[in-house]
């Protein structure tokens, strides 16, 4: 009976409504597209811009310039030698006001005969310019206190008094050539009363001195167009209609090749796929890229290439998975055996009140099984063997010679307790033996007598000890040198050590796991972090000093993974 597949039906209609590849494309071309379009019309307005007011400049120059050669720089010059003559006579508390009539009254027109000055022609040529061009609202000459500001009036269009001057409150002037003469002119652009763009430009034709060469004065002439936005305004509609019709042109062409030569491949490429995931058995002899007809020569073609290689090798590689995951899965079960039997054979913590005594253990190995090891066992009533290790490897290779060095400690300290030195003699002879793979174990080795509270000890090659006085209330290391490791020099030396203790004094033996534990910046924990977190509450006891230095580790580590076994042993009596 026909079964419909209705979770691939939703797939598929979930499909039609997701956002897709091509729609991203396409909604990419438009984006660019309408990005590209504006940038142009605000780029093309501003150069609009930037052409009309230059060639407003150059007209106004132009005409400038026809009215200074017809004024004659002879007449110019001696006006503006005139008024500068006088201004500059003029002490600066007398001119501060430039509508007073005292200070006004210091500038006649009748000193312009007398410097055989044509006032009257310069007034003439003045209403010239102003008739011809419409948009010119003053033109005149006028003198520049740069020391105050100011420009000073000479003569102008509306018969303004000689001498009155106003702040040059316009944007800073600007420097400009036109046709091979200086020029200088300053500009602002703003708004007219219906919101279209104006131009208020002033331009100043410098007046120099025949003979000295000095700027005399200027020239000026202001003009105020307010139809320049208006046929900014013209042009942009009629560029945007234009380049608008171009960009739909090419956006379609960009999309339509996009689509025949990306986004269809693709979707092929997906089409298979998903029919590939959706098959009930895909062991069976059955390809879904191989017969894809793809004819681009490009990436797409490689990824088809690729998906119709990968297929090939999946059939081949999930022939064999079961097999080897059947393996993994045994191996596994193996390791988790052995860690189990490896902490199995770990003493737990030992309390013994009628000795007053006891001992609490710790252990976390980085793998599943590790290469630490710790071991106390009771030798006669009142003695009690210590031993805590660390195997230089890690994984199952250390903890086969974990159980090797534990087995053969215990058994030569149970045999020889009154000599330790013999038996860690004897023990580092046997773990030499057949050591092809160059493996060895540092060790705290020792006996701890709770008749007499003395502990008898061998350092070879292990950390330092650590203990607690209960009279000083402090942890402390005991640092001294160390004997070499086992496993390395079949004839060693061992020298044991002797430490009296006192009731209320705690040991506190460890693996360099602790001080070697690293944060996410690769900050080791340190000797100093591990005394401080022991010596911050001493107060605690037995396994509530073991959790709350562990607690104190892995709050420093943060999440980061155990980079080694971490074992501890701690005596208290």
């Amino acid at each position: 009976m026909f079964k419909i597949d209705k979770d691939r039906i939703f797939r598929k209609f979930k499909r039609k409504l997701r956002f897709t590849l091509g729609k991203k494309a396409s909604l990419a071309v438009i984006l660019m597209t309408i990005a590209f379009t504006v940038f142009s019309i605000m780029a093309i307005r501003v150069l609009f811009l930037v052409v009309t007011v230059n060639e407003q400049i150059v007209d106004l120059y132009a005409v400038g310039d026809t009215a200074f050669g017809v004024v004659g720089s002879a007449n110019s010059e001696k006006a503006c030698d005139y008024v500068r003559r006088v201004y500059e006579g003029i002490p600066e508390e007398d001119r501060k006001n430039p509508a007073d009539p005292d200070y006004l009254n210091n500038f006649s027109k009748k000193d312009f005969e007398k410097n055989e000055i044509d006032e009257l022609k310069i007034s003439h040529v003045f209403k010239v310019i102003k008739e011809k061009n419409p948009n010119v609202t003053d033109v005149g000459l006028c003198l520049f206190d740069d020391n105050k500001s100011r420009i000073i009036q000479v003569q102008d269009l509306w018969d303004k008094r000689i001498g009155f001057w106003e702040d040059f409150d316009e944007s800073p002037p600007v420097s400009f050539s036109a046709r091979g003469a200086s020029m200088i002119y300053s500009s602002r652009i703003g708004k007219s009363d219906d919101g279209f763009t104006d131009l208020t430009l002033k331009v100043l034709i410098p007046v120099s001195s025949n003979y000295k060469g000095e700027l005399q004065g200027c020239m000026y002439i202001d003009c105020y167009n307010e139809e320049i936005g208006r046929y900014q305004y013209i042009f942009t509609i009629i560029y945007m209609l234009f380049f608008a019709f171009i960009a739909l042109l090419v956006m379609f062409v960009i999309n339509s090749y996009i689509n025949r030569k990306i986004i269809r491949p693709i979707k092929k490429l997906s089409d298979a796929a998903d029919d590939w995931s959706a098959a009930g058995d895909i062991i069976e002899d059955k390809y879904y890229f191989r017969h894809l007809r793809i004819k681009s020569n490009d990436e797409v073609k490689d990824l088809k290439d690729a998906m119709e290689g990968m297929e090939s090798k999946l059939h081949e590689y999930i022939k064999d998975f079961e097999a080897v995951t059947k393996e993994k899965m045994r191996m596994s079960t193996e390791l988790e055996i052995t860690a189990k039997l490896q902490a199995n054979m770990l003493p737990d913590k030992l309390e013994n009140p009628e000795n007053d005594f006891g001992l609490f253990p710790f252990m976390r190995p980085a793998r599943l099984v590790g290469g630490d090891f710790y071991d106390f066992f009771m030798i006669d009533a009142h003695k009690v063997g210590l031993v805590i290790a660390d195997v230089s490897d890690k994984g199952v290779p250390a903890s086969l010679f974990m159980v090797v060095s534990r087995t053969i400690l215990k058994n030569e300290m149970k045999e020889n307790p009154a000599n330790l030195e013999q038996s860690v003699k004897k023990a580092n002879r046997r773990l030499c033996e057949n050591n092809k793979d160059m493996m060895f174990v540092t060790a705290f080795v020792g006996i701890y007598d709770s008749e007499s509270r003395t502990l008898s000890y061998i350092n070879a090659g292990h950390e330092d000890l650590i203990v607690y006085e209960r009279e000083a209330d402090r942890y402390r290391i005991q640092d001294e040198e160390h004997d070499v490791m086992l496993g390395v020099f079949e004839d060693a030396q061992f020298n044991h050590k002797e430490l009296m203790l006192k009731a209320g004094d705690r040991l506190f033996m460890y693996t360099d796991g602790i001080t070697e534990a690293m944060d996410n910046h690769e900050n080791l924990f340190g000797m100093d972090r591990l005394l401080n977190s022991l010596n911050e509450d001493t107060s605690l006891e037995g396994d509530g000093i073991i959790g709350k230095l562990w607690d104190d580790i892995s709050q420093f580590q943060n999440g980061c993974n155990q980079a080694d076994d971490v074992t501890m042993l701690l005596l208290e009596v």
